[in-house]
């Protein structure tokens, strides 16, 4: 790996002398090519590039493998021949008094070529074709990527040199561009007993013959397969080189510098992250893929693929895997110990409950990590700041067919019967003790679906339905999301599966409570077959009951009509909540509750008259208020009983509710 420590002040002498060099040798190359050279100015360079050369090696002498071309050419095994290369390259890159010397050198423009090297390198065939050798397609210093090189059109027996920025920072810092540089600590993985046994067996493998041994690591989004990759590494007593896949797209020399540099730098393994990007099934015949079989097949040591979408692999590649690892998101136990680890170095954070972060953020380890990373960087942060984070690592933006919601109110806002608040308390319950029941005691092990938690609320509308879903997904920490009907049914066929298969595989990676308002239009009963359109409706229902049985998290269901909702998903719904219609003494609870403090409202009211007076729903309620306070907001005055009859009037038309109008001897008693 790349070197971790400082670079000495001494190495900028170094490169100062270097380039000093370069500068000699390029003006001696550039005088004799036009035998203009004076036996004077020859003893002068001729002296000026000893001095150099002796001053490098001192350098290099007293200062070993702290000084970076010292650590390349011991890693490397490089040449003298191979160093000078690298020297002239990086000359050319960084020294712009070099740039005319290089012109004069070549006489054919500032690059570097292939025709200076060989003059450099003396008069001889013999030095001018191990020159050659030295930047060679199958040379260390381009299989390394430290240099490219790109062949003359006009001559192909020339060449054009140049340092890559894996070369320049190789030279230059104190890590090296396309190596992962050795960690202060080991890397964190968590995971269950048997994953980490087969890790263990796996590091115990023969690694010392080819083809490749390999590992494929599969996992959602957030599961930890890239730290899982380099946990591997590290079992097998090896360092990760991570390669960087947008520069392997038909790039096939980067595919072979990949492989070569795993198999001369010792103790390294090569990881490809998301390597369906190079290895998709739809482009099996790219030059690409095929370079990368070839490679593999020919080279010995450790590889690591990683992806979300396996689905996605070309199939060759399932056959040239010896060991596949499915990694799920982590359990209660599992998040728990990821939060101790990710919080014990925050010092604000050094006694937070783990275990109640755990059980109330569904959070897979990359979201934990960014979480309190977030929070870190809050000064003097709170416990509120890191709930605040998790919350928004929760959120998910869904496209197109789900809107995210949030509410301010808590659950001691809903107005309802009594019977019907202990059955949403009682889901409630059941929500949050999951963990324990499915995790703790085993039950998620005993049953392979059915695991999620599921709700049909049904009643008129307005009668509270919608607004307890939010109110419940608040308690669980979770955000709620309403599914858009609109958005997800599809004139053409099997658009509407795509839609419903997307929105349940986005919930699962949010953590979020699934809503379907006015579920009837989605889940309405099966029909009997008579045409195409009702045989792809009903495969829209049986679609559907699949996603629900095998979804793990909460979903909602709220409908004004319960008879149309299919019987199969009657069954499978854990709770069924009828939300019945708010008699006299809850609607009068409900207006006193949804009258804001600060409201200028008039100090006669009788919510007891309205509520007397008018069937309306919590819905309707809210709307007559709102209604009522615009009114009296356009007057510049208060609340009052009259504008708010008058609201709860318009309420009652539009809802096809009879009123009991006030009579005249009545008002005049008011």
């Amino acid at each position: 790996m790349g070197s971790t420590h400082t670079i000495p002040e001494a190495y900028w002498d170094y490169l100062e002398h270097a380039m000093a060099w370069v500068r000699a040798s390029l003006a001696l190359v550039g005088a004799a090519r036009f035998e203009e050279i004076s036996p004077h100015t020859y003893e002068q360079l001729t002296a000026e590039i000893q001095h150099r050369q002796r001053a490098l090696k001192q350098l290099e002498e007293v200062w070993g493998t702290t000084l970076p071309v010292v650590e390349l050419r011991h890693r490397w095994h490089l040449s003298n021949e191979e160093v000078t290369v690298l020297l002239f390259a990086l000359a050319q890159r960084l020294d712009p008094a070099a740039t005319p010397l290089f012109v004069a050198a070549s006489g054919d423009g500032s690059e570097l070529s292939a025709r200076v090297l060989e003059r450099i390198a003396g008069a001889s065939l013999r030095d001018r074709l191990q020159m050659r050798q030295r930047f060679a397609p199958e040379s260390v210093l381009v299989l390394s990527g430290l240099i490219l090189v790109q062949t003359s059109l006009q001559d192909p027996t020339d060449a054009t040199i140049r340092i890559t920025e894996r070369g320049l920072a190789a030279l230059t810092e104190t890590t090296e561009a396309g190596y992962a540089t050795s960690q202060a600590a080991p890397t964190c993985f968590c995971a269950p007993p048997w994953i980490l046994q087969r890790f263990e067996r796996i590091a115990r493998s023969n690694f010392k013959e080819p083809p490749a041994y390999t590992v494929l690591i599969t996992g959602a989004l957030g599961t930890g397969k890239t730290t899982a990759a380099r946990f591997l590494v590290e079992k097998a007593n090896m360092k990760p080189i991570m390669a960087d896949l947008s520069q392997f797209y038909d790039n096939t020399e980067e595919i072979r510098q990949s492989f070569f540099r795993v198999q001369t730098v010792p103790g390294t393994a090569l990881v490809l992250d998301d390597c369906e990007r190079l290895l998709h099934r739809s482009v099996p015949s790219s030059r690409a893929t095929t370079t990368f079989l070839k490679a593999w097949s020919q080279h010995a040591g450790l590889l690591v693929l990683t992806t979300a979408h396996p689905e996605l692999l070309d199939e060759v590649i399932f056959g040239l895997v010896h060991a596949r690892i499915d990694l799920s998101l982590p359990n209660v136990a599992e998040r728990a110990e990821l939060w101790r680890i990710k919080t014990h170095l925050i010092q604000e954070f050094e006694h937070i409950d783990c275990d109640s972060l755990a059980r109330r953020f569904d959070l897979s380890g990359a979201q934990i990590h960014n979480a309190v990373w977030v929070t870190s960087r809050i000064p003097n942060a709170t416990v509120t700041d890191l709930t605040e984070a998790c919350r928004m690592q929760l959120q998910q933006r869904f496209k197109q067919a789900a809107e995210p919601t949030t509410t301010k109110l808590r659950l001691h806002d809903l107005v309802l019967p009594q019977a019907t608040l202990n059955r949403v308390q009682s889901f409630l319950a059941a929500a949050k003790s999951r963990p324990k029941v499915l995790d703790e005691w085993g039950f998620g092990e005993k049953f392979s679906s059915g695991l999620g938690l599921s709700a049909l609320f049904d009643g008129d509308p307005g009668t509270g339905k919608t607004l307890a879903a939010e109110l419940i997904a608040e308690e669980l920490g979770l955000f709620v999301h309403r599914v858009n009907i609109a958005q997800v049914l599809d004139k053409y066929v099997g658009e509407t599966e795509k839609n419903l298969a997307r929105i349940f595989q986005e919930a699962s990676a949010a953590s979020t409570l699934l809503l379907f308002d006015e579920a009837d239009a989605l889940f309405s009963s099966r029909v009997n077959v008579e045409n195409s359109q009702d045989r792809f409706a009903n495969l829209e229902i049986n679609l559907l009951l699949q996603l629900m049985e095998r979804y793990f998290g909460v979903v909602i269901l709220t409908t004004n009509l319960k008879h149309g909702i299919d019987k199969a998903f009657e069954r499978r719904i854990g709770y069924k909540i009828h939300f019945p219609f708010p008699d006299p003494d809850l609607r009068e609870q409900i207006w006193q509750n949804l009258l804001p403090a600060g409201a200028p409202a008039a100090p006669d009211l009788d919510f007891y008259d309205l509520a007397q007076r008018f069937e309306l729903s919590g819905g309707s309620i809210k709307n007559a208020l709102l209604r009522a306070s615009y009114a009296a907001a356009a007057k510049g005055g208060m609340i009052t009983t009259a504008l708010l009859e008058e609201a709860a009037e318009q309420e009652c038309e539009a809802a096809g509710k009879l009123f009991r109008p006030v009579t005249k001897s009545e008002r005049s008693i008011l």
